[in-house]
């Protein structure tokens, strides 16, 4: 998984978490929470677009001193999952 590479790699504890669930579930927690900086969503076009728009508001009442940048891939058409069986080459071609 990315978030192990990274990890191994030396990025502290902290600063990268992998949080899977479902997005309108956890999406409005980590939109609404003042600390936190960046989402990246990947799901529903109809939850990606409420994460834009919550996170365009910024709460400086709760604490927020930033816009929230928000990394959406939306309806989910396009993923491309690459296992230790894949043909890189093939993989990486556009």
């Amino acid at each position: 998984m990315a978030t192990e590479i990274l990890l191994e790699a030396g990025i502290p504890p902290g600063v990268l978490n992998f949080v899977p669930g479902s997005g309108a579930e956890i999406g409005d927690l980590l939109v609404e929470h003042p600390k936190v900086r960046m989402i990246a969503f990947t799901g529903s076009l109809e939850v990606g677009l409420s994460l834009y728009e919550k996170a365009s508001k910024v709460h400086m009442d709760k604490g927020q001193i930033w816009i929230k940048r928000v990394i959406a891939e939306l309806g989910g058409k396009d993923a491309i999952v690459v296992d230790d069986e894949a043909d890189l080459e093939s993989a990486v071609q556009v």
